[in-house]
């Protein structure tokens, strides 16, 4: 469902400027092409859609895989969005190679090192 990254996008900046003092600075340093990390403190639940609102390209996240459990809307949404579930409990070779894949392809993938909000 290509339609949903963006349009949850489109809303977000939206909100974002009309309710917050939003201010994104340092975009032109995102390259616009090949692979790219962005490792991020994870504060809130709100840190996956305010970095898609702010960087200037479409980024994947690697998702605890307990969020994956709420039913089929919930995994729908949050694979539709990006997110790929990684079990924290050891090492999950299926993720690695998932993030590998997207990186090798020229992905964006943002990566909370913590693996649980701080």
């Amino acid at each position: 469902m290509d339609w949903l990254y963006p349009t949850c996008n489109v809303v977000q900046r939206f909100t974002l400027r009309a309710f917050a003092d939003w201010e994104v600075t340092g975009r032109e340093n995102v390259p616009s092409m090949g692979p790219l990390v962005v490792v991020a403190n994870h504060l809130s639940n709100l840190d996956p859609p305010l970095l898609g609102a702010s960087l200037p390209r479409r980024i994947r996240f690697l998702a605890k895989d307990t969020l994956f459990v709420g039913g089929p809307l919930v995994r729908w949404f949050l694979g539709s969005y990006g997110a790929f579930p990684v079990n924290r409990d050891g090492a999950d070779v299926r993720a690695y190679r998932w993030a590998l894949n997207l990186l090798n392809n020229d992905g964006a993938l943002v990566v909370f090192p913590e693996g649980t909000r701080s």
